[in-house]
This record gives structure tokens, sequence and C-alpha cells, in this order.
């Protein structure tokens, strides 16, 4: 008698267990399909820009697919993934990544070529009294593409509110509080905050660096891209490309104290036009 409660509780845990393993699990095997898709236009596009050998990446997407194409690409898939998977904050993440890219892409072939920073600065001075003004705005100077920069910003609060551990999302938020009508020192938390929770995160450090740099404050982005250089990163050589032509390689290399590996990148972007000038700082 005793033996057919303990049975019944057995069978509650099981079915239980099975009924979590069902809510959790699934979205996970349904997205999966697009991570691998994702991963392979990803591939594709470190190929096309000469971070991977082409080799390396399957025909589907080999170089007859440009940057455009792959970014339209990935979005789809991560758009996918989230749709299936809501809980997934990565992949939030790098969807609120890619609209911004897809924007700054889309930008290059249209009338209006403003960036994401050159639209901040713009609807900051024009001081708009509502966000709805600002909307208004945005859709009249950029039409359907200004969608993408509020996708960004929902996917980017997604990803935060799901793992407020992903330093890149406080990176996202600060860059585009100016569509909430954030102020500086809301930003400033912003920035903090991601460099509280990802403090050797080369991304962090890059994107804050650059909306610092953006926002007239050179020697604090200074101070933060120091410490991108301290190991090798994917962005040491775009914040070479970004500052040299606007200091001296003496300078670059005091204010940056870049390690052996950058060296000979920093003396070939130099070495045009000031050849011996940087052979001697460099030595």
């Amino acid at each position: 008698v005793l033996m057919r409660p303990i049975w019944m509780a057995a069978c509650a845990v099981v079915l239980l267990a099975g009924g979590w393993s069902t809510y959790t699990l699934l979205p996970q095997a349904r997205a999966a399909l697009h991570w691998d898709r994702y991963h392979l236009a990803n591939n594709a596009e470190n190929a096309v820009n000469g971070d991977l050998s082409l080799a390396k990446v399957q025909a589907d997407f080999q170089a007859q697919q440009s940057d455009e194409q792959l970014i339209r690409f990935k979005t789809e898939m991560l758009s996918q993934i989230v749709a299936v998977n809501p809980c997934d904050a990565r992949a939030h993440l790098k969807l609120a990544a890619n609209l911004l890219k897809e924007f700054n892409l889309q930008g290059a072939d249209a009338m209006n070529q403003m960036t994401v920073t050159q639209i901040r600065d713009s609807a900051i001075s024009s001081n708009f009294s509502n966000s709805k003004d600002l909307q208004e705005w945005l859709e009249r100077a950029f039409g359907e593409r200004s969608q993408l920069l509020y996708r960004a910003l929902y996917h980017s609060h997604q990803a935060r509110r799901l793992c407020p551990l992903q330093g890149e999302a406080y990176t996202f938020l600060a860059g585009l509080a100016f569509l909430e009508g954030r102020g500086k020192q809301e930003v400033e938390a912003l920035w903090q905050q991601a460099l509280t929770v990802g403090p050797c995160d080369s991304d962090v450090l890059f994107e804050v660096g650059t909306q610092l740099l953006a926002a007239r404050r050179p020697e604090q982005a200074f101070q933060v891209w120091k410490v991108l250089f301290k190991s090798p990163t994917r962005h040491q050589l775009q914040v070479v490309h970004a500052i040299a032509p606007h200091i001296p390689a003496e300078g670059l290399l005091g204010l940056l104290e870049p390690g052996p590996s950058v060296l000979q990148p920093i003396w070939q972007h130099y070495s045009q036009q000031r050849t011996e000038q940087v052979w001697v700082a460099i030595q």
C-alpha cells in the first residue's frame, strides 16, 4: 500500500522533468539549424574581409556573396533564432550588432550616408521635444531604414534583460540612447556598466573608446584603448587606422603603448608618408 504513493510521486517527478526539458531544450533544438547557417554566413563574411581563408568556407557562401547579402542573411537567421527561442540572450545581442551593421551598409549606397554617430549628434543638437518627433524626423530622413535602429535598440534591451553580464549590450544601449532621449549621465552610466562587466572584452573596449572619442573625450578614449592594446585583438588595427591620420607615430605609441605584435602593422600604416620618423619612433 505504501509503494503506491511512492510510485505516483516518482511518475509526477518524471513528468515534470520531461515537461521542463521540453520547455527549455526544444526552442534551442529548433534554433540549432539557424545557428549553423548564421555561423556559416559569419565565416563567409570574415573570409570576404580577409580574416579567414576562403578555403575554410563552404561553396554556398564564397566570395560571390557581398557584405550586404551576408549581413542580411545573418539578420534573417538571427531573427528566426529569437523567434523560436526568445530567451537566447546571445542571439539578441548578435542581432542588435548585425542590425547596426546593416544600417551602416545600406547607408553607403544611400543619398543620406550619415553614420549612427552623426545621426546621434544631429538628433542631440536638434533638441527634439519628445521621442515621437525624433522618430518622425528619422523616418523622413532615412525612410524604412530608420527601423533598423529601433530594432537594434529593442534587441539590445532584450540582451541586457536576459543576461546582464553581456557588456556589449550596454555599449549598444549607450550608442542608441538618443532614441530614448537619455542624457549624458545615463550614457556614462551605461559606459561604466559595460566596462564593469567586460573589463577585458575587446568588443566592449573598442566600442566604448569609439563612443568616447565621438563625444570629444579623447583622453578617456585612449585610456580605454590602452587596455585593448595589452594583448592582440582584431580591433587594434581598426583603432590605428582611425587615429593614425590625426597624430604622429610617436604620439600613438606613447598613448596606446602597443605590444610587439602590433608594431609591424603600425609601421606599414605610417611608412607611406613618414618612413624615417616612424622607424625612429618604433625603435
